[in-house]
């Protein structure tokens, strides 16, 4: 056997990872009062697409889909395999468990979003202290659509183009306790997906 069909049937049988448009792992996250819910199913509830269940007017309750930071809590999400970058309109979306309990009515609990390349040099998405635009956590789930579809799927989307930024593989989102007045106690995650994401 030639040395290049070897090679090419050794190839054959090493398993491919199919790469994720969401975090791979999460780098450090910190609670605050008010956190617990959630934490038996961490990180795996973080990791993946948001809840298929949650609507706009019934939000996800489930631990294994959901993380309650707490007050001021925040956490770190990295994506290995993947990165997020500039591509036409906006390039992720995070998922929280909003609901519109009447109409044009919605209980909130919201998060600071911030991005990075590299882990260490971070940029924060500006918000309206008013009206909490810019923030994650201001528009309900709707988890039977496609997460990578911002027009259905529902979340908060935001766009790299608005920091100046080409790339990122890091997202750090943090309670926005103390910036801006939301009806809730603390950010409940539910998910982060790349809509413009591709292969390391």
């Amino acid at each position: 056997m030639k040395i290049s069909t070897f090679l090419l049937c050794l190839l054959a049988t090493v398993p491919v990872l199919a790469q994720t448009p969401y975090p791979d792992s999460v780098v450090t996250v910190s609670y605050g009062p008010g956190a617990g819910f959630g934490q038996s199913f961490f990180p795996g509830n973080v990791l993946g697409f948001p809840d298929s269940n949650a609507t706009n007017t019934v939000p996800s309750a489930d631990p294994a889909e959901i993380l309650t930071l707490g007050t001021s809590g925040s956490i770190t999400l990295f994506f290995e395999d993947n990165e997020i970058f500039d591509g036409p309109g906006p390039d992720f979306t995070v998922f929280e468990n909003v609901f519109e309990f009447g109409p044009g009515q919605f209980f909130q609990e919201t998060a600071l979003v911030e991005v990075s390349d590299d882990g260490l040099t971070w940029y924060t998405f500006p918000f309206d202290s008013i009206t909490g635009g810019g923030l994650a956590g201001l528009n309900p789930t709707n988890g039977s659509q496609d997460p990578q579809d911002p027009a259905v799927s529902g979340g908060d989307s935001f766009d790299l183009d608005t920091l100046g930024l080409s790339v990122i593989r890091y997202v750090r989102l943090t309670d926005s306790e103390g910036l801006f007045v939301d009806g809730g106690s603390s950010f409940d995650l539910d998910a982060v997906v790349g809509i413009n994401s591709r292969p390391i």
